[in-house]
């Protein structure tokens, strides 16, 4: 069910993390051919750029360098977590807000009987869209894995995501009878941490009462 969870919700997640900035630069390029036509505001692409490579940075750190994230507490790591999501939804919105006219009447779908200046202008458009989909389409995503992280749930969980030995798992589980603490060592894994702990704190309440 976990791993389940995690193709769902974990992994596109982790392709939007990439897909922003990767789009974000095709769009800075796109406009800056228009020759004119399309222009944008550096300070706003510039900095949403630096911002959108925060997220794709710690999962490289985590996952590909196996950076040691033990020293923080869940609680910490819960907090982080949701002050990231605040900064990036309100980054989001304001992104949106300096945007919102840079097409100068050119509709968002950038439709093929429109008439275009040039064939670049539209495909600056189109690169636009994409751009700006996959920012609110970075945002759902990030609400969703931030609900299933706060219940405990880690859908970035590279053990369950990419476990290769199957049957080892099963027999693992079958043969522990304390659920695993934590099999990483990222920052969502250490916010399950915390769950998991809480719910052994409350099993064993229940077993002294009796």
């Amino acid at each position: 069910m976990s791993s389940r969870i995690g193709w769902i919700f974990g992994v596109p997640f982790a392709i939007l993390i990439f897909a922003c900035p990767i789009l974000e630069i095709g769009k800075i390029e796109l406009f800056s051919r228009t020759d004119g036509v399309l222009t944008y505001d550096t300070n706003v692409e510039y900095t949403y750029l630096v911002l959108s490579l925060v997220a794709p940075s710690v999962l490289i750190l985590v996952y590909f360098f196996k950076c040691n994230w033990d020293n923080i507490s869940p609680t910490t790591a819960k907090s982080l977590l949701v002050v990231y999501l605040f900064a990036s939804i309100g980054i989001s919105i304001a992104y949106t807000v300096f945007t919102i006219n840079e097409l100068k009447g050119i509709p968002f779908g950038c439709p093929d009987n429109y008439h275009y200046e040039t064939s670049k202008v539209q495909t600056a458009c189109q690169a636009r869209a994409a751009n700006f989909i996959s920012l609110w389409a970075f945002i759902f995503f990030l609400i969703l894995n931030s609900i299933l992280l706060i219940l405990g749930v880690n859908p970035l969980d590279e053990d369950k995501l990419f476990a290769r030995d199957s049957k080892r798992r099963k027999s693992k589980s079958a043969t522990s009878t304390q659920p695993p603490l934590g099999g990483g060592s990222g920052p969502f894994s250490q916010i399950e941490l915390g769950q998991q702990q809480q719910q052994m704190k409350e099993k064993e309440d229940i077993q002294v009462e009796k």
